[in-house]
């Protein structure tokens, strides 16, 4: 893969990304669609999982697609291996179950990226849609300590500018690492991220999203539209 040409795309599309300052930007509505996306990997082949749930409202199912991955991964440029096999299976969403989302929920980073653009700003920005990266491990260093109770935050700095958070979904777990990807504010990302994770340190969503794509790949559950997932 020719890296410069990597770099060059990066920065053009980073330019692009949008997070709106607090109060705006994008505000979840009741029966808003998100859509929570997981992938498997074997080999060259992408296992994708799209969860889909209305907001405060009904799980709708999960849609599974494989796909083969168009590029080798390349450390720090992940994007543009998962990036393009989330939109893929995206519009195969749109195509074959008429689904549109008003928001994205991605198991990877926003802008808290060493460049400011983490697999949910690419996704963001190719869709034109609002969107929220909930990684398990963060890749920007941050210091200092967070409360033990559920909802505490610590700020993710790079250059004293905050880009995410390390967020404690539950009392006395490990945090995820939230971010906006594009069209949301930081505060409503951390919000979005606290309604869905009910009982467990993942939001219920990327759990959902996990067990399908898990299953999926190893032919458990078929490709297309599947009945919602009941997790234990």
């Amino acid at each position: 893969m020719d890296i410069k040409a990597l770099e060059a795309q990066q920065i053009e599309m980073a330019q692009q990304v949008v997070i709106p300052s607090e109060n705006e930007g994008y505000h979840p509505s009741e029966g808003d669609i998100l859509v929570t996306f997981d992938v498997q990997y074997i080999q060259e082949e992408a296992f994708v999982a799209l969860d889909v749930q209305e907001w405060k409202g009904a799980i709708k199912g999960t849609f599974l697609k494989k796909l083969p991955t168009p590029n080798s991964y390349v450390p720090s440029f992940f994007a543009f291996r998962e990036g393009p096999v989330l939109w893929q299976a995206y519009q195969a969403l749109i195509e074959e179950q008429s689904i549109k989302a008003n928001c994205l929920l991605i198991d990877g980073h926003g802008i808290a990226h060493p460049r400011q653009f983490g697999v949910a700003s690419w996704l963001g920005v190719k869709t034109s849609l609002p969107t929220v990266g909930c990684a398990k491990q963060t890749l920007l260093k941050f210091h200092g300590g967070i409360a033990s109770n559920r909802g505490a935050t610590l700020n993710i700095q790079q250059n004293k500018q905050t880009l995410g958070f390390a967020l404690r979904t539950q009392t006395a777990t490990k945090p995820v690492f939230v971010s906006p990807g594009h069209l949301i504010s930081l505060s409503q990302s951390v919000d979005i991220i606290l309604e869905f994770a009910s009982r467990y340190r993942l939001p219920e969503p990327i759990r959902r999203a996990d067990q399908a794509a898990r299953a999926f790949a190893k032919n458990e559950l078929e490709e297309g539209w599947n009945a919602p997932m009941l997790l234990g």
